[in-house]
């Protein structure tokens, strides 16, 4: 059963090679063509024995070397044509299957994400997708290749002799039996070392995004011993596949040298018998020395056969995921996004019973500035999620201009909707390339015109090359309130219909918030505007507030109102006598 279900995935991936059909048979032709010039030579030698050399024939002599060189030439030609396009097909697929894994894992939702590291899912595109198309590239050439040589190749020693070809048949049998018994310890051993490799980059990658935090802790030390652990790991699991592979190789060559010797007496007998010639005695012998060549590359094609079934199977995991959005029904896209949003009796939870919202009713209305309050794990970014069609809600409904969320195609939502969060998200690439992320057609009056909007004119004048300096890996040539306003002003040159700020202005002093909400709120009366903030300065921009309180309940009035309750005042650390 789980031969046929590899089987089955290598077919699923074997179908990326049929946009290359023709290349495909030109080169099973190519493939073709070299086993049967391979198998002229042996035989010519045979002939240049027991006919040129024995009757000193110099003209046949002659005629003969001519032709074998002539095989060779062509068949280093046709081999040269066999490489490049064997070659252009692997990029070709590799480039394929890499198009379909990546675009298939931007097309999964949220919890995908929140399941799988970033790190697994790279190693996977980086690792697996190689081993996959050196599999279906590779082993169906050399399938075509091998076994055809083989069969030939026992047709004409069974053709010289065919009590030699007997004996080659069932010598050759024990080395099938080890190769098959080889090739399954191998697989389990290289199942292993990738989870190990796989371990080992994660850890890397995730140490290195957060640097700044292993250097403030003082953890470089442990984590260089982290990752000398690992490597001694994997280390100790890669040489128990060599030595699995030194010993298939040792094993492999004895029986190899033992059938050749085997024959080589039997057939130095017959010659003793003047049963066979010299010459028909060194064909079969260079035939056989061919087939234990086949048998070495029948042990490197189970190798990698078994190795490239484990990448399918890694592969078509994440294949088989569920996309964000289902294509079973078509999506509707409304004619306008007000944007009009009405949360109505939402109930959400992530593990069974444990609700984060119930019963949550709230309206978004254009142009209206909300404010969402409430203490950590109230449901504040639950609401953000649902909102931009990342979750659906269990029980409730959320309406987007009169129709329902799941109904809507959601990209309409988030091209109308842009979200700046606490943590900026901004590119290792130049200044202007990360504010024009969501508007690459902006104009430069457009970019100057966002940047003097969050107050970052004279900053970014001060960089070396302008809006050309680059930011470096985390922006971390810049302060986190200047990444924040970074960010702010790369969602307001998008123009959306719909601003979330969500905790967006933590890091920047109260001033500076004040006088930014202030150009937004009059240069962009077109908008409107959810603001998710513990900072009071903020939150007094908003028409009305929600405030989420730990119960699940909800109040809903003007910010100056709702500081009359205790906990709400609290969340802004404001004390009675302040208001």
């Amino acid at each position: 059963m789980q031969i046929k279900t590899g089987w089955r995935k290598f077919l699923h991936f074997a179908k990326f090679l049929l946009p290359y059909w023709k290349i495909e048979i030109l080169l099973i032709v190519f493939s073709q063509l070299i086993v049967y010039l391979g198998l002229v030579n042996p035989y010519l030698s045979k002939l240049v024995i027991d006919e040129a050399y024995k009757n000193r024939n110099v003209k046949l002599f002659i005629l003969l070397a001519i032709l074998g060189g002539g095989i060779f030439l062509i068949s280093g030609i046709i081999s040269a044509f066999s490489n490049y396009y064997s070659r252009y097909i692997k990029k070709r697929v590799n480039v394929d299957i890499s198009q379909l894994v990546v675009s298939h894992i931007h097309s999964l939702g949220l919890e995908f994400f929140k399941n799988t590291s970033h790190s697994e899912n790279l190693y996977k595109v980086n690792y697996d997708i190689d081993r996959v198309t050196n599999l279906i590239t590779s082993a169906i050439e050399q399938v075509l290749k091998l076994f055809p040589t083989l069969i030939f190749t026992l047709a004409i020693v069974w053709f010289l002799n065919w009590r030699m070809a007997l004996a080659a048949f069932f010598l050759g049998i024990f080395f099938y039996i080890h190769a098959a018994y080889f090739a399954k310890r191998r697989r389990h051993i290289q199942h292993k070392l990738i989870k190990q490799n796989q371990g080992i980059f994660s850890r890397l990658n995730e140490v290195f995004s957060k640097m700044h935090l292993v250097k403030a802790a003082g953890k470089d030390k442990y984590e260089s011993r982290v990752y000398s652990k690992g490597l001694r790991e994997a280390m100790a699991t890669y040489f128990k596949g060599i030595k699995m592979e030194v010993l298939s190789g040792s094993t492999s060559n004895m029986i190899n040298k033992m059938i050749i010797g085997a024959i080589s007496f039997y057939g130095g007998y017959q010659i003793i018998k003047e049963n066979m010639t010299l010459g028909t005695l060194t064909a079969i012998l260079v035939y056989l020395s061919r087939v234990a060549g086949f048998h070495n590359s029948l042990a490197n094609l189970f190798q990698n056969v078994s190795m490239g079934l484990i990448s399918c199977d890694r592969l078509q995991v994440i294949l088989e995921k569920k996309k964000e959005q289902s294509e079973e029904k078509e999506r509707i896209i409304p004619k306008d996004f007000g944007p009009n949003i009405v949360f109505e009796d939402v109930c959400f939870c992530y593990t069974p019973k444990k609700y984060v919202l119930k019963n949550f009713n709230m309206r978004i209305l254009p142009k209206q500035w909300i404010g969402l309050a409430g203490g950590s794990g109230c449901g504040k970014s639950t609401v953000l999620n649902l909102l931009l069609g990342l979750y659906y809600p269990l029980t409730g409904r959320i309406l987007a201009e009169g129709i329902p969320i799941q109904d809507i195609d959601l990209n309409f939502i988030r091209v109308n909707t842009a979200v700046v969060l606490q943590e900026p998200n901004l590119w290792n690439a130049s200044i202007r390339e990360n504010i024009v992320y969501f508007n690459a057609a902006a104009n430069a009056g457009d970019i100057e015109r966002v940047i003097n909007e969050v107050m970052l004119t004279n900053t970014i004048k001060q960089q070396p090359k302008g809006l050309g300096t680059q930011l470096g890996d985390g922006a971390c040539k810049f302060s986190e309130g200047q990444k924040q306003r970074l960010a702010l002003a790369r969602a307001l040159l998008h123009r959306p219909k719909l601003l979330i700020l969500d905790e967006a202005l933590s890091f920047v002093d109260n001033q500076t918030v004040i006088a930014i909400l202030e150009r937004i709120k009059k240069d962009y009366s077109h908008m409107a505007v959810l603001i998710i903030s513990h900072n009071s300065q903020a939150i007094k921009y908003a028409d009305k507030v929600v405030y989420m309180k730990q119960d699940s309940s909800v109040l809903e009035d003007k910010h100056n109102n709702l500081l009359k309750n205790p906990d709400y005042r609290k969340l802004f650390n404001i004390e009675q006598t302040e208001i």
